[in-house]
């Protein structure tokens, strides 16, 4: 009886063996970060979408020497709750609030400002999912204001 020797060279095999896990790992690590990365995309553009549209052409059809109206569009499809007026004297870079958090025309007076004076207002629309973008801005200047000239007035 001969004892027969057989050798496999199974150094292929577990190379194949590795090489089809380490690609099937990686196929589904990818494939998962994919799919990860797709969800937070439509969850981003779905929150995004949501906002409101910033208010449009911004307009300041009356303007005296201590108020302005301002008027805008809004092209939103759904409902806006209000909206922000933001305002700045054109010589300062911080908008301040106006102090009316109810304004939900798309006109707006706005009172006490000084006269002969130069600001720049945008507008911010708000719903229940969050706020616009400000509106492109608009400089005003009031009016100069009218001096009483007493020395006309007869005296008694």
């Amino acid at each position: 009886m001969s004892i027969v020797r057989v050798e496999l060279d199974l150094s292929s095999f577990y190379t194949q063996l590795v090489h089809n896990i380490f690609t099937c790992f990686w196929k589904n690590c990818i494939s998962n970060v994919i799919n990860i990365f797709h969800s937070l995309l439509v969850s981003v553009y779905t929150v995004l979408s949501a906002l409101p549209a910033a208010p449009t052409n911004l307009t300041a059809p009356d303007v005296t020497s201590d108020s302005v109206i301002l008027a805008w569009n809004s092209d939103n499809t759904k409902p806006v709750k209000y909206y922000i007026i933001q305002f700045k004297c054109t010589c300062s870079s911080d908008y301040s609030n106006l102090y009316d958090y109810d304004v939900q025309n798309t006109t707006y007076k706005v009172l006490f400002l000084q006269s002969n004076k130069e600001y720049e207002f945008r507008i911010i629309a708000v719903n229940d999912d969050g706020q616009s973008q400000p509106s492109t801005t608009i400089i005003v200047t009031t009016h100069k204001g009218k001096l009483l000239n007493l020395s006309k007035c007869n005296r008694i």
